[in-house]
């Protein structure tokens, strides 16, 4: 947190650099040119230099601004570490009166610049040509609901192929063209389903930032293989815990020595149930527990609790501390029964 700069043109490239897109105006007027960081070297608009005040027509506007004498920096992010000394600049433009927003507190809920909430008006490096954006993404076991935010209007949507009819999404319109939309589904997914969705942008969004919050997927039970759950859709961006069961049958349990589960390898830590009964809690290799008074002749329930790291949640946030998603069950599991 406090970690997003509010200064979003990275100087890193050497000698000069000149950066193009479009800026829009909702209606004629004048505009205050703001500039934070190492200030540019000049900035046009439409072909023509200005400086701290501009006029323009309501419409698409090409907007040029160039920095000399940046450094050239080989920066590489490292986990644990951060340290980005790269210089940074910022040009935004503001109807004349506006004042600028607040700077956000680093303790606040959003990760975000200060110009998140901010009147400034919208950059667009197409000019506004291309405002439909399709997005695909896998989702989890037992998917009955999700929720969307965009900026926009959600022309389409489909799960695994199959088209929701308008009856099924629910819109809920927010201030300045945001839109949530509650998506129902006709009949639980028991298996990770694919998502695809068409976005008709509002003017000055492109792509992700389409999406304004992470999507919210409602779940009830599902089936998913076992092993890494990194690699289940969206789990692959869940910490917290999940239960794995499976039943094995044994013979003359009476008769053996000793009776070990054996987990392989769990990420990261586990509580083990054998028929309703604690076994034991492992947080650390080897993931192995004696089970002999807990076992019986024939079926046995064996359900391993496992919990994750926050590394998974830390995937979906700015931080230097995202390290490796992988959590659960990895395995090979096994039971040695020993005479």
């Amino acid at each position: 947190k406090g970690k997003v700069d509010d200064r979003f043109f990275i100087l890193d490239k050497g000698k000069n650099q000149r950066f193009r897109t479009y800026v829009y105006a909702p209606k004629g007027g004048v505009y205050r040119i703001e500039s934070d960081g190492v200030l540019p070297q000049w900035i046009h608009v439409n072909g023509l230099e200005v400086k701290e005040t501009v006029h323009l027509k309501k419409g698409w506007h090409a907007l040029e601004v160039q920095y000399d004498r940046s450094e050239q920096l080989d920066y590489k992010p490292r986990t644990g570490l951060y340290n980005d000394t790269r210089l940074r600049g910022m040009v935004l433009f503001f109807p004349e009166k506006t004042p600028l927003p607040e700077k956000p507190s680093p303790y606040a809920d959003e990760v975000s610049s200060r110009w998140v909430t901010g009147k400034h008006l919208l950059f667009d490096p197409y000019g506004g040509t291309r405002n439909r954006w399709n997005f695909r993404f896998d989702a989890v076991p037992g998917l009955e609901e999700m929720t969307l935010v965009l900026q926009g209007e959600l022309t389409d949507l489909w799960i695994d192929g199959e088209k929701a009819a308008r009856s099924q999404i629910l819109r809920t319109p927010g201030k300045r063209g945001m839109n949530r939309y509650r998506v129902t589904l006709r009949k639980k997914k028991e298996r990770t389903a694919t998502v695809a969705f068409t976005v008709r942008a509002e003017k000055g969004y492109q792509g992700t930032a389409v999406v304004r919050e992470p999507v919210t997927l409602k779940t009830s039970t599902g089936l998913m293989k076992s092993g890494d759950w990194s690699q289940e859709g969206a789990l692959r961006y869940y910490s917290g815990g999940i239960r794995y069961r499976q039943s094995y049958e044994l013979n003359n349990t009476a008769g053996a020595k000793q009776i070990m589960l054996k987990l392989g390898e769990v990420v990261a830590t586990c509580e083990v149930t054998v028929n309703g009964q604690s076994a034991g809690v492992l947080i650390s290799p080897p993931y192995e527990l004696d089970i002999t008074g807990l076992v019986k002749d024939g079926k046995n329930d064996i359900e391993v609790l496992v919990y994750s790291t926050l590394s998974n949640h830390y995937q979906t946030i700015p931080t230097p501390y995202r390290g490796e998603p992988r959590a659960g069950l990895i395995g090979p599991v096994s039971v040695s029964v020993y005479e």
